[in-house]
């Protein structure tokens, strides 16, 4: 956005009076770095993803209502979710939405947004699929209440830009903490340290340009497989931001 060029121009007179400065991931950091490679950053830089509250966990557990310690594929339709906002120009949108028709009742596709322009409804109605709903907004604390009734969640960003190739989205680790599979497109290059497919819930890249070659029965599989709670949650990261803080403030 213009807007945030202009913040970014603005923003390296404080540089220099910061203690914490922070990206999301490593590969950000490095292109922050290189961004203001004349500025000695010394150790300030940090890394500190976006992970949603240990609770969610616990609370995703409580309202599961299908079967997650099953080996066997979900029955019958598989239930997919996207949350967030949504387009058609920098997503996989119309090629998702185009297979969940195919699929004819294999796969329903619910969508969370508030946030999506016309173009997206005005193909929703012209496909006139009836497996693919759009269920309004949700509120932050309502995810791991409402999540749990999906299998599979969905990341469907096109890597358009640098913002989007070295991202690895929030909803991904918020998908997770909700106990369900994660599919995230294979342009996403930070998102693939994350994969795992030894043990559920799964995460996996998935080319959403060829959804028709996509094993998906495959995909969703847990025969043979143990399930591991995710591992990344916001407590663990944010207690050395915190302790920073409160260090400076107790010499101020």
């Amino acid at each position: 956005m213009k807007l945030f060029r202009v913040f970014h121009q603005k923003e390296p007179y404080l540089y220099n009076r910061a203690e914490w400065i922070s990206q999301t991931n490593e590969e950000r950091l490095t292109l922050f770095k290189k961004d203001h490679a004349s500025i000695n950053f010394g150790n300030k830089l940090q890394t500190m993803p976006n992970f949603p509250p240990q609770e969610w966990i616990q609370i995703a557990k409580d309202r599961q209502k299908t079967d997650n310690n099953s080996n066997l594929i979900p029955s019958s339709p598989l239930r997919l979710v996207y949350v967030g906002s949504l387009s058609t120009s920098h997503m996989y949108s119309i090629e998702l939405f185009e297979w969940i028709k195919k699929l004819n009742g294999l796969a329903t596709l619910h969508i969370y947004s508030i946030n999506f322009k016309s173009d997206i409804k005005s193909f929703l109605k012209e496909l006139d699929c009836p497996f693919i709903r759009m269920m309004g907004g949700i509120q932050y604390d309502n995810i791991p209440k409402k999540l749990p009734q999906y299998h599979v969640g969905l990341v469907i960003y096109k890597g358009h830009s640098p913002n989007y190739i070295y991202n690895a989205p929030n909803k991904l680790f918020e998908y997770l903490a909700c106990g369900l599979d994660v599919w995230f497109s294979n342009d996403l290059i930070s998102s693939k340290a994350y994969m795992r497919e030894d043990c559920y819930p799964k995460i996996i890249e998935v080319d959403f340009q060829k959804l028709d070659h996509f094993d998906w029965r495959e995909a969703v599989s847990r025969s043979g497989l143990s399930e591991v709670p995710t591992p990344y949650y916001c407590e663990q990261i944010y207690r050395e931001l915190a302790d920073k803080i409160i260090h400076e403030v107790s010499h101020t």
